[in-house]
């Protein structure tokens, strides 16, 4: 799971594969599935729309990355 802050919230998640963190309100900006889980033994970009999480226009002041089990290697993060 992505999940992004503006203002004191963390009201805006993106997630993938099965909807096992119970975080906010499902198919809601505050929390957004994208799809199943990546291929697992190599690197792929993982992109979330901002109108997919209600960030169009907001500015940020946090990101997290959330994991249910499981590992993960995460590298550069940031507006494409």
């Amino acid at each position: 799971m992505l999940q992004w802050r503006t203002g004191t919230d963390w009201h805006h998640r993106a997630y993938w594969g099965a909807n096992l963190i119970n975080w906010g309100t499902d198919n809601t900006a505050s929390r957004r599935y994208m799809g199943p889980l990546p291929a697992t033994g190599g690197w792929i970009r993982l992109e979330v729309p901002a109108s997919a999480v209600g960030l169009e226009g907001r500015a940020l002041n946090g990101m997290a990355f959330t994991l249910y089990g499981g590992s993960a290697a995460w590298d550069a993060a940031g507006k494409r």
